[in-house]
């Protein structure tokens, strides 16, 4: 009530502007169609607004009515309601708006917890070359930060330093000096970049979790007008090594840089610290902030270049030995799978050893034609189960048919689009410690249907970046690069033998969903890392060989009753993705919508 009252006097003032820029006819027009439409609290509501907030709901509004009257596609201005306009920015205003709105939250957090407890933290800046003016904001900014959540004030060194600082940070001499005398965290920012007061007791609390070595954290992008976070996703080794997704922003432990005579740039200091490391010990020693701590300028080309040398084809790597063994489940969708065989090339493609296909209750003429067909093929076998749906079991009856070292579970309705795709599912699986591996799937229509799975949607699971086009909707390189992830889709899912053997396979217990998640969860329980690879391109009509199925009551009590399972086993785990930044609304797969603070 108190918050509703203090905007009062805000929304006359906001009301004398509009009465006099658009005259008391139109206003008063505008007010009876607001009334109208919506009730008279709405419309209370909608006046007490601040601007930022009134702009973004007539904006709603506005898009609601066009599609009502069929004025406006479906697809069209579809990130006018949500936060993070079709680029991934918010007006500045409103980004200021959420940064108070966060700093309630976390001091209410702390008052609840008896205050702030965190370690006090040591720090040395290297703050990259750049013109004056831009290193005398980054020192400013260290200047201000708080002495009561740091051990001593920070020290600084870079090579257009001038000689003498702001009061309370300490000039140092050269590298050699910044190695002799850093003692805590060493950060690497470029010139103009800010640290934010926040910084030294949020990225205290997560260096003092297990033995740290790096640190990365979220930031955000300024303009005059504009404020683009960047929320990454997490510590992610593997994503790290294809591209500088932290944008040379990072902090290390002072001792992991002794190795360096001279200054490294940070890019190349974190490659040669993972180089000795294999991707479980490199995750160990990182913690990522996910709290956004510091405010950057960031050149949105530089992405736009990143993922324009991202996509440049590579050839996926030889793999002589390997032998993949594909499974493939199908009912009565005869043509789809046609396709897919074909695609396949099982005389011409040496890593596929054999193909498994299991037939549930196929009937048509047309499809029963085609597996009389495919069982005398070379390479091909034929399994045959009348029974009950339950695709877990299928695939685990197709995985004992075949003894290659990796098997490769794929949907029906499925259709690769890059040559090299199976190569790079290999070339995946066969990193030390990975157990499971996924493309990116698209719709016919090129939208990503799958770019990997993250936790908490509908208190399950959901797809990052679902309905998005690529390369524009991309956020980051969320779907440019590989990288590990909590879990992947079982439409198309490459897992070592090795693995699947450890972990028994699909649960039986999820016949039919949520069997691809649960391998994935238990395989990162037992140390298997699961990645996501968007350099491996297929089309999936998703649920094509299901969708008559849909509408069916005993399917539909079928999963209610998985689903309770699913959730018995893992419930707890669900609430927090290490892979998912939590910035982002957990039921928003477009990653448009941000998580509000109460």
């Amino acid at each position: 009530m108190t918050s509703l009252i203090s905007r009062i006097p805000r929304a006359a003032l906001a009301g004398a502007r509009a009465l006099k820029r658009h005259g008391p006819g139109n206003l008063l027009s505008f007010g009876v169609a607001m009334v109208r439409r919506q009730g008279i609290v709405p419309t209370l509501r909608y006046a007490l607004l601040p601007p930022v907030d009134r702009k973004l709901a007539l904006s709603s509004l506005e898009r609601r009515r066009r599609l009502a009257n069929n004025e406006l596609a479906a697809d069209e201005d579809r990130f006018d309601e949500k936060d993070l306009d079709r680029r991934f920015a918010m007006p500045r205003a409103r980004w200021e708006q959420r940064v108070l709105a966060h700093d309630r939250h976390v001091a209410k957090q702390e008052t609840l917890a008896g205050g702030p407890r965190h370690r006090k933290l040591s720090l040395t800046v290297v703050i990259a070359q750049g013109p004056a003016d831009a290193v005398s904001r980054t020192l400013q900014s260290l200047a201000d930060l708080p002495d009561d959540a740091l051990a001593s004030r920070p020290r600084a060194w870079g090579p257009t330093l001038p000689p003498a600082a702001p009061a309370g940070v300490t000039i140092l001499s050269g590298w050699s000096d910044v190695l002799a005398r850093a003692d805590g965290l060493v950060v690497f920012l470029q010139a103009g970049d800010r640290l934010l007061r926040r910084w030294p007791q949020t990225v205290a609390a997560a260096h003092a979790r297990g033995e740290t070595e790096v640190v990365s954290f979220d930031m955000v992008s300024l303009t005059a007008e504009q404020a683009a976070p960047l929320f990454l996703p997490g510590a992610n080794p593997l994503l790290a090594r294809h591209v500088d997704y932290a944008f040379s922003r990072l902090a290390f432990r002072a001792d992991v840089l002794a190795a360096f005579a001279v200054a490294p740039a940070p890019y190349d200091a974190l490659r040669g610290w993972m180089a000795s490391r294999g991707l479980t010990d490199s995750r160990s020693a990182w913690r990522h902030v996910f709290e956004v701590v510091a405010e950057i300028d960031l050149d949105p080309q530089r992405i736009v270049d990143e993922r324009t040398r991202l996509g440049e084809r590579t050839k996926a790597s030889a793999h002589p030995g390997a032998q993949v063994g594909v499974v493939i489940c199908t009912k009565d969708k005869g043509h789809l799978l046609r396709q897919l065989v074909r695609s396949l090339d099982l005389v011409a493609n040496p890593l596929i050893s054999d193909l498994v296909i299991v037939s549930n209750n196929t009937t048509a003429p047309h499809a029963k034609a085609l597996l009389d067909e495919l069982a005398g093929a070379p390479k091909v076998k034929v399994l045959v189960r009348d029974e009950p749906f339950n695709f877990s079991r299928f695939c685990n009856a197709g995985a004992k048919l075949t003894d290659a070292s990796h098997l490769l579970f794929l949907n029906d309705d499925i259709a690769p689009v890059t040559e090299d795709w199976l190569g790079r599912l290999v070339d995946d699986v066969q990193e030390p410690g990975v157990g499971v591996a996924a493309p990116l799937l698209v719709y016919p229509d090129e939208r990503i249907q799958h770019a990997a799975m993250y936790l908490g949607f509908k208190g399950i699971a959901g797809h990052t970046l679902r309905h998005a086009r690529l390369p524009d909707e991309d956020y980051l390189f969320y779907a440019s690069a590989p990288r590990e992830v909590s879990a992947v889709t079982g439409a198309a899912m490459m897992v070592t033998r090795a693995c699947f053997e450890a972990l028994n396979g699909f649960d039986e217990q999820l016949a039919t969903y949520l069997q691809d998640v649960d391998l994935c969860l238990r395989a990162r329980r037992s140390g298997h890392a699961v990645v996501f690879d968007p350099r491996a391109v297929l089309i999936h009509m998703e649920s094509a060989s299901m969708r008559s199925d849909v509408a069916n009551s005993a399917l539909a009590r079928r999963r209610q009753l998985e689903h309770n399972y699913f959730i018995a086993r893992w419930g707890g785990s669900l609430q927090f993705d290490p892979f998912h930044n939590p910035a982002f609304g957990i039921e928003d797969e477009s990653l448009h919508s941000l998580t509000q603070f109460t």
